[in-house]
């Protein structure tokens, strides 16, 4: 089997920005675990966004209202508010940058394989996001998804950074908003929109959102807070709205 190193060097990673993503041939390794303990790179703790630290509270605070009253209209609204805040904000300060250079220098140092074959570390999750003040414990097991669709997210991340991903996250939220206001149940009760291509879109977003969540979290700990949040608000969409 050859060695993971073909990746590990920067003239490497450059080569395959520049020729795109259908050049790359997988390599396979163990699969590794990741949040909390993927947090810094090396023995340098990353500096952190503030206003994404934030945001995502803001996220745990809407989370944990839904499981007190249900999923109603203003909390569909407060999710999509929050959706598009992170979306300003990422614009604002090129965010794609830091994600893109953060990749990068999670691929240089770690390997491609490496990042692709983490696992999901439900506990270290748990604790994470409770820190922020969101409650998931007594989720059930989160579904891994495939390797070929975190291959992808890593691709495209590496490329063209987050805000892609957010402005799909950010259309999906608004039609979620017109399903919401359109219902005359409060709480709201599944189902508005047609079932089976509901459910099926969302699960793509929420594959998405956990496959950026994981591979954040080896350099930017609040960002992948914030998209382990969406997640979950994808995932309350989906049960509520399909």
């Amino acid at each position: 089997m050859e060695s993971n190193t073909w990746w590990e060097g920067m003239p490497t990673r450059r080569r395959f920005m520049a020729f795109g993503v259908s050049g790359a041939v997988p390599f396979l390794a163990g699969g590794r675990r990741l949040f909390a303990q993927r947090a810094m790179i090396g023995s340098v703790r990353p500096q952190t966004d503030p206003v994404v630290e934030e945001i995502s509270r803001e996220m745990a605070r809407l989370h944990t209202s839904i499981r007190q009253r249900g999923l109603r209209a203003e909390h569909v609204h407060g999710i999509g508010a929050q959706v598009r805040v992170m979306l300003a904000h990422a614009r604002a300060i090129d965010m794609d940058a830091r994600v893109q250079s953060g990749i990068g220098a999670a691929i240089d140092r770690k390997g491609r394989e490496t990042l692709i074959n983490t696992e999901v570390d439900q506990r270290a999750i748990t604790a994470g996001l409770k820190a922020i003040g969101m409650d998931v414990a007594d989720h059930t097991p989160i579904p891994m998804v495939t390797r070929e669709e975190k291959a992808k997210m890593l691709d495209e991340l590496l490329v063209g950074g987050l805000t892609p991903h957010l402005e799909r996250l950010e259309r999906a939220i608004a039609q979620a908003e017109i399903a919401a206001d359109r219902s005359s149940s409060d709480p709201l009760e599944a189902a508005h929109i047609s079932t089976v291509q509901c459910a099926l879109g969302w699960r793509v977003i929420e594959a998405e959102m956990e496959a950026a969540a994981m591979f954040f979290g080896w350099f930017a700990p609040e960002i992948a807070a914030w998209f382990w949040g969406a997640y979950f608000g994808c995932e309350i969409m989906e049960l509520f709205l399909c």
